[in-house]
Order: C-alpha cells, then structure tokens, then sequence
C-alpha cells in the first residue's frame, strides 16, 4: 500500500501550500503540474475526495499526464481496490514505460491480488527501470518524493522477489 505517514511538514504548512497554490493563475501548460501538486498535498492530509477531484483536474488539463494515473492508482491500492489501481498504473505505464514508482506499485497490487507471476514480473521491471542509465539526480528526486532512495527501493524489490519465490 501507498505510505501516506511518511510526510514531515504540518498541517498548517500544507494547508499555507494550498492556499498559495490557490492564489497561483498559471498558463495552461502548467495546470497539470500545479492540480497534481495540490492533490498531492490533499492525500497527505489523507482529504482523498479533495484529491482525487484536483487529480481528474490534471486530467482534464492534460489528458497524458502520467502522474496523474499514478497518484489515482496509489490513492485506490490505499482504499484495496486493487484492480483500480492497476488499471490507473497501467495508464500511468502506457504514457511513461519507466515510471518506476508506477512499476513498483503495480508489483504491489498484484501480489495483494496474489497474482505471484504479476507481481514477480513488475518487481524485475522496476529493477531494470532502476539500473537504467537515467540521470540519476533525476531518479534519486524521484524516488525520495516518494518516501525512499535509489538503493532501499531496489532491496525491497530484491527481498520481495526472493519470498515470491516460494510462492510461484
């Protein structure tokens, strides 16, 4: 499941954010962006309607927003709608094959469905997304707006493999 508890800031900074980003009049390229901010915000508040209505925003905004599907897919793994999350991840993937941290979630629902092959198959591809040459500033950004770093995300998979192993 998507850790929402990882957060560090207050209450009252999130809500100073959203008020600013409220007050923000932005050109349409960036609307995505700033709806996807504002959600992102809204789930650590654990406010998901308020979430996923600026998430459908960044859709409307742009249509091919990958982390928009992402954001919705980690939001209903949360609330165990397993199969809607996978089909947001996979929306997520369509648009951007090395998100990882759509991989790595996707991994997650399949094993909470017990669909061990699944799940085995996009933890190896999230390694492999990982061990790319990406930039890695980019990745490392990436992963610990998440809640992990380059090197914690690619044990988890490499542990979750092996204890899918005996399961398969």
């Amino acid at each position: 499941e998507c850790d929402w508890s990882s957060d560090v800031c207050s209450s009252d900074l999130y809500q100073k954010a959203l008020d600013w980003i409220q007050k923000i009049d932005v050109e349409d390229s960036k609307k995505a962006d700033i709806s996807y901010l504002a959600a992102d915000i809204y789930v650590n508040l654990n406010r998901m309607d308020e979430a996923r209505s600026k998430l459908k925003e960044a859709l409307r905004a742009d249509s091919f927003f990958a982390p928009a599907y992402y954001l919705l897919g980690c939001i209903d793994l949360d609330n165990r709608q397993t199969e809607k999350a996978r089909e947001n991840f996979q929306k997520a993937l369509y648009l951007d094959k090395d998100f990882v941290m759509a991989r790595f979630y996707m991994a997650q629902a399949f094993r909470t469905e017990g669909q061990v092959r699944e799940a085995m198959r996009e933890y190896r591809n999230t390694l492999n997304v990982l061990s790319k040459e990406h930039s890695e500033a980019n990745t490392e950004l990436m992963l610990e707006s998440s809640g992990f770093n380059l090197m914690t995300l690619k044990s988890i998979c490499s542990d979750n493999l092996e204890r899918l192993k005996f399961e398969a």
